[in-house]
C-alpha cells in the first residue's frame, strides 16, 4: 500500500491539464447577474481582460480578483441544500506584465478563460462536474460524476471522470477515463491501464465539491476541520485544515457584498480562500493567482 500522495497521471503532465483551475468558456459581458456568458462549445477566441484601475482595497481573500470585481454583480437565484441546481463559475486569473514589455493593453489585469459547472441534482449527495478550459492554446475538458457522504466537507465515496483534449494540426490530443472508490482506510483509483491504492488517514474530499460544502459550515471563531484533498481528482494533498477566517466587505460593481471567509492550508498547496455571501452562496474561491467567481445559477 502506497503512503505517498497520488502523482498526476502522465496524460495531464506538462501544459495539458496542468491546472484544473483553468476551466471553461469565454466571451463574457460585464452587466447584471455576474459576467454572463453562454455555457456551450466551441471556445471563443476572445479572452476578456479586466484591468486593475480603481485601486479599491479588497479583503485579502479576494484581492487577486480586484479587476474582475470592478465589473462584477452577483447573479440572482439561490442554491438549495437538497439539490436541483447548477452553479456556473468563471475561471479567473491574475496577470502582471513587466513594464518593459510595453504592451498595448493593461500591465495588470484579470482574465477570464474558462468555466466550470457544478451541478447538484435533486438526489443528494451527488455532483456532476462539467469543465471546459484553455490553459494553453489547446482547449481541454473534464466531465465527472461524484458521489459523496453527508459529512461537513462532502467526503468522497466514489466517482467517474473523463479528461479530454482535442488538439489540431498534429498537436496533443487525449481522452482518459478514471474511476475511484474510497474504502475505510484507502482509495482505489483505476485509469487507462493504471491502478493505484493509496492509504488514507482522514476524510477525502475534492475542490469541486468542497466549494459547495463550505457554504454550510459554521461561522464561529476557532472552528476548524481537517481532511485530505484530492484536488481536481488527479493529485492528493494531505493534511489540510479549513478554518473560519472572519467576515468582511467585498466591493463589487453591483455594490458592497457582506461575506464570511474560510481559509484552507496544508501540504502542497498555496492557501485557498472561500467567500460565502449572506444567501449561503460561495461567490468566490481563490488560490494564489487563480480563482473562481459565481457567474450564474440554473435551477432544474
Amino acid at each position: 500500500m502506497k503512503k505517498n500522495g497520488i502523482k498526476r497521471r502522465t496524460f495531464i503532465q506538462g501544459s495539458a491539464g496542468a491546472l484544473c483551475f483553468l476551466a471553461g468558456m469565454t466571451g463574457c459581458r460585464a452587466q447584471g447577474g455576474g459576467l454572463s456568458g453562454e455555457w456551450r462549445p466551441p471556445f471563443s477566441p476572445l479572452q476578456r481582460k479586466f484591468p486593475l484601475t480603481r485601486g479599491t482595497k479588497q479583503p485579502d481573500a479576494v484581492r487577486m480578483l480586484a479587476g474582475y470585481l470592478e465589473a462584477y454583480s452577483p447573479p440572482g437565484g439561490d442554491i438549495g441544500v437538497k439539490g436541483g441546481w447548477t452553479a456556473v463559475y468563471d475561471l479567473v486569473n491574475f496577470a502582471a506584465l513587466a513594464p518593459y514589455d510595453k504592451p498595448v493593453g493593461p500591465l495588470m489585469y484579470n482574465g477570464v478563460y474558462g468555466q466550470v459547472a457544478v451541478k447538484k441534482p435533486s438526489v443528494a449527495p451527488e455532483y456532476e462536474i462539467q469543465m471546459e478550459y484553455r490553459p494553453t492554446e489547446i482547449p481541454e475538458a473534464v466531465k465527472a460524476r461524484i458521489f459523496c457522504s453527508d459529512s461537513p466537507v462532502a467526503a468522497l465515496k466514489h466517482w467517474d471522470a473523463e479528461w479530454s483534449c482535442q488538439g489540431v494540426a498534429g498537436k496533443l490530443s487525449y481522452t482518459n477515463r478514471e474511476r475511484g472508490a474510497v474504502l475505510p482506510d484507502c482509495v482505489d483509483v483505476t485509469s487507462s491501464g493504471n491502478s493505484e491504492r493509496i492509504e488514507l488517514r482522514r476524510p477525502l474530499t475534492c475542490l469541486w465539491t468542497l466549494m459547495d460544502a463550505v457554504r454550510r459550515l459554521p461561522a464561529e471563531a476557532g472552528w476548524r476541520q481537517e481532511f485530505d484533498l484530492y484536488m481536481d481528482l488527479s493529485s492528493l494533498r494531505r493534511n489540510q485544515t479549513l478554518s473560519f477566517a472572519g467576515r468582511g466587505t467585498v466591493v463589487a460593481a453591483g455594490g458592497p457584498l457582506e461575506m464570511r471567509f474560510y481559509r484552507q492550508t496544508g501540504e502542497g498547496i498555496e492557501p485557498i480562500h472561500y467567500a460565502v455571501d449572506g444567501q449561503q452562496r460561495t461567490l468566490f474561491v481563490t488560490q494564489g493567482q487563480l480563482g473562481w467567481a459565481l457567474n450564474r445559477i440554473d435551477r432544474e
